[in-house]
């Protein structure tokens, strides 16, 4: 994991794909994300990811939450620095998802046959041409 700025924090992760439950309309998987950081300066994090359609594209939530750590000063730090350091993480973290998702995505286009394709290799099939 790599956070806005730069670290060598190691950090254990545990992720696990689950039903959504927060989309009573339709169903949609989610994705469970938590860390814990080797050092107990840096907070960690637990939260669900989730992708709901939008007309021609696609919505990349996260929400979770975290305990500053460093009792009353990481709590004090949290609210005049960290809040938005994690905030500014998070969106990093979304727009990294949102990426590779999107190179996926292409990738995936690309390796699947146009209509058109599909219909030539239906039609050479027919008439018993090789394409």
């Amino acid at each position: 994991m790599k956070a806005l700025a730069s670290t060598n924090v190691n950090v254990n992760t545990q992720r696990e794909l689950v039903d959504d439950k927060t989309d009573s309309v339709r169903g949609h998987d989610a994705l469970i994300l938590s860390w814990q950081p080797r050092w107990s300066a840096f907070p960690s994090f637990r939260g669900l990811a989730t992708v709901r359609p939008q007309s021609q594209g696609s919505i990349l939530s996260l929400e979770g939450t975290y305990e500053p750590p460093g009792g009353l000063a990481g709590g004090l730090f949290d609210r005049l620095i960290g809040k938005r350091l994690a905030d500014g993480t998070m969106d990093h973290l979304l727009d990294r998802l949102r990426v590779y998702i999107k190179k996926r995505h292409v990738a995936f286009q690309h390796a699947c046959p146009t209509d058109e394709q599909l219909n030539e290799l239906e039609r050479s099939h027919r008439s018993g041409k090789p394409s």
